[in-house]
């Protein structure tokens, strides 16, 4: 199914990191005719094991301006046939009463996101990036080393390989070697949750619609996935706890959370049973100090991790890719160099907005829906009374978390 790459060692660009947003990069840059590098410490998709890859019960929300932009880029049909159409949200404070139901159609949007798990959404990539056979990939490697001076950046490997670019682009996670390598770590919070994540199936049609339920300890979360493909979960659901409670609830098995679950899944769902593994993961949140250093960008995880409430990672990582992509073609186009000081700053001045304001936001919201306290409970329930009496509010922020409230101008050529 995937292409065989031929090894040479000078680039354009080197993106560092074979995840989501290094995938995607490598593909777009590709497709603007740069010589592109993906390297990743991982064994080669081609061969791993299936053991390697994304639980089966994780999933992704992709929103609306996200979709947009791979459509623009003709990538979206990597996707689009493992993708479900999620028109309407209702996130439910049941502390309180509060309930405010999100429409696509308030949005004038086809839906408002698409519901994808994370082994497809790692598939389509993998396809997309191997259907363009100028990307040299390089796995089971690791960039510990950068160094940039004379026009050029020279990325050092843990192997003793020696890779030279115009351009690093450092697209390898929260704990990015390149990054720290580059003296660009920066501040880091510890939420003391962790997120269960699980696939279930219901026994009726979801239709389309997830769900929310902003939970003493930490919110409920349903995403949609397509029904009728067998073997395969039709709702991906990812629940916060404090960090004890979510090891026990993984060690008690899945009988006892799906009695939890019952209380909390809408009756119109019927019964709920999970089909996929209950793994979890921590949560924290970090930003790095710059968006840039010498001769290097920060895309995705490794310039900011989110905590996952509203699923603004991947959207905002794609921000990161869309805008550097567009501005390096335009670089490119006029003969420039893509490695320069300014096109860089250009770069951060654009991004770094963005990723401040949704890093601080997606913090404050999970400190705050994770919180017992009567104050930030008070907080909850009066912003849920806002959203359900202000119409126009209540579409502003759907339109934010879609992706297609404008936030920061389009690079210009300079």
């Amino acid at each position: 199914m995937f292409a065989s790459h031929h090894a040479q060692m000078d680039f354009d660009c080197v993106v560092v990191g074979a995840g989501h947003a290094g995938m995607l990069l490598a593909r777009l840059l590709a497709d603007q005719g740069l010589r592109i590098a993906l390297v990743d410490q991982r064994a080669d998709p081609r061969t791993a094991e299936a053991s390697e890859r994304r639980p089966s019960g994780w999933g992704l929300s992709i929103n609306l301006g996200t979709v947009i932009a791979l459509r623009q880029a003709g990538l979206w049909d990597y996707f689009a046939g493992n993708a479900q159409p999620v028109t309407t949200m209702r996130v439910t404070d049941p502390a309180w009463g509060r309930d405010v139901l999100y429409r696509a159609s308030e949005i004038d949007g086809e839906a408002l996101s698409w519901g994808i798990t994370g082994a497809d959404l790692d598939l389509g990539l993998m396809q997309a990036v191997f259907d363009r056979p100028a990307i040299e990939t390089i796995w089971t490697e690791t960039v510990t080393g950068h160094d940039a001076g004379g026009g050029r950046c020279t990325l050092t490997c843990r192997s003793g390989r020696r890779l030279t670019c115009r351009l690093a682009i450092a697209a390898d996670g929260r704990q990015s070697p390149l990054r720290r390598a580059a003296g660009l770590d920066g501040l880091k919070a510890d939420f003391h949750q962790s997120a269960l994540t699980l696939g279930v199936t219901t026994e009726f049609s979801h239709e389309g619609g997830g769900f929310e339920v902003l939970c003493l300890r930490g919110p409920l979360a349903f995403l949609p996935l397509p029904e009728g493909k067998p073997g395969k979960p039709t709702a991906a659901l990812t629940w916060v706890f404090p960090r004890k409670d979510a090891a026990r609830r993984e060690t008690d098995g899945p009988e006892s959370l799906a009695a939890e679950l019952t209380h909390l899944v809408p009756k119109r769902f019927g019964d709920v049973r999970i089909t996929t593994p209950v793994v979890s993961f921590p949560l924290s949140t970090s930003h790095a100090r710059g968006l840039v250093g010498r001769r290097l960008a920060l895309v995705g995880d490794a310039a900011h991790g989110l905590h996952p409430i509203h699923a603004q990672g991947f959207n905002l990582a794609l921000r990161d890719v869309t805008c550097l992509a567009r501005l390096l073609a335009d670089v490119q186009r006029r003969r420039g160099d893509i490695g320069d000081a300014t096109v860089l700053g250009c770069y951060q001045m654009i991004r770094l907005p963005d990723t401040l304001a949704t890093s601080l936001f997606t913090a404050g919201f999970g400190a705050i829906s994770g919180s017992p306290s009567p104050i930030a409970r008070g907080v909850i329930a009066i912003g849920g009374l806002m959203l359900e009496t202000q119409p126009l509010l209540r579409g502003a922020l759907a339109r934010a978390g879609a992706g297609t409230l404008p936030f920061a101008p389009r690079p210009r050529s300079h």
